[in-house]
């Protein structure tokens, strides 16, 4: 039995696949199986997958979906069939160092983390960051996991105990964009003990084809209030909700934050921008508790922070207004 699974939904990545899938078949951890997922895709995607099944069967299995159905979906699928103890997670647009599953395993093993996590490169900013730093790792306290929350992070960076991610309420939302937020922070809302590699071996290539840089409004509107809610959901049913609540708030306002100010930008009806609004608003109301002046995680320094705080105000406080102050 492999010791590690690793999942990869994948759609219309013909141009992509094939370099993500050579770091993936020679990783330096030989107990793996790498599960691919075909979301129907309906370019060349399929013979390039069918052809490395056929290369490494010791380690690929392929699986294929008849219907387009996102990548929640798909890694749902695959978590079902996944026989190692341990559970990554890849974007079929990105990159991993050869090296990456061997690090992240040994260094489960060694602490007995649920969740161990290594630096990624983002490609489009020319930035490295990690979201559990050495600092953060160990033994997770209230604090700890209140910071981490707030933070985001990525879960394509980490490794995961598969009994954590089967103890989870839910795995994957069947979404398109955002479906892996409420669920990494479900994760570390669970976990009891994280570890870390301060070393990049993630690459996140941003490719312009990829879903997260898809433009369309009505899409990035619904996946934000739709991890908005998945949070809430999700951790409201924890016993211990109340030690990391105004975290997880933090993390529901940055997303409505960005749903209403795009539809405030970039929805040219008016009607429409205010109905959507106050359907953001609703959600807002059923969701979050705290006021924004007495969530420490709002008072951030970063005149960003500010300026979200602000346009939240606004927004709450008249829809209308708040729209044509954008035109």
């Amino acid at each position: 039995m492999p010791l590690v699974s690793v999942i990869v939904p994948i759609y219309n990545a013909e141009k992509t696949i094939a370099r993500c899938l050579a770091n993936l078949v020679h990783q330096s951890l030989t107990d793996i199986e790498i599960l691919l997922v075909d979301d129907a895709s309906v370019d060349g995607t399929l013979s390039i997958l069918e052809a490395c099944e056929r290369e490494f069967p010791e380690k690929v299995r392929l699986f294929r979906q008849m219907k387009n159905a996102g990548p929640g979906v798909a890694r749902n699928l695959a978590l079902k069939s996944a026989r190692g103890s341990w559970i990554g997670f890849v974007d079929a647009d990105d990159m991993v160092d050869v090296s990456m599953y061997e690090k992240l395993y040994k260094e489960a093993v060694r602490t007995d983390a649920d969740i161990v996590d290594a630096a990624f490169y983002r490609e489009a900013k020319d930035l490295a960051l990690q979201q559990i730093t050495p600092d953060m790792a160990g033994k997770l306290t209230a604090e700890k996991k209140s910071l981490l929350i707030a933070s985001g992070g990525y879960t394509v960076s980490k490794l995961f105990r598969k009994d954590l991610l089967l103890s989870m309420s839910d795995l994957f939302r069947p979404v398109y964009m955002l479906e892996d937020m409420d669920f990494l922070i479900e994760a570390v809302a669970r976990a009891r003990f994280v570890a870390s590699i301060p070393e990049v071996l993630y690459i996140y290539k941003e490719t312009r084809d990829s879903l997260s840089s898809d433009p369309d409004l009505m899409k990035f509107y619904a996946s934000h209030l739709g991890a908005m809610a998945g949070i809430y959901d999700r951790l409201k049913r924890l016993a211990d909700y109340e030690d990391y609540r105004m975290a997880a708030e933090y993390a529901m306002i940055v997303m409505y934050s960005e749903a209403v100010e795009s539809v405030a930008r970039l929805m040219p009806d008016e009607e429409v921008a205010v109905t959507m609004i106050e359907q953001a608003i609703a959600l807002y109301q059923a969701t979050i508790e705290t006021d924004l002046s007495r969530n420490p995680f709002c008072m951030n320094p970063d005149k960003m922070d500010h300026k979200m705080i602000h346009n939240i105000e606004e927004s709450l406080k008249d829809p209308r207004l708040y729209f044509r102050n954008f035109h």
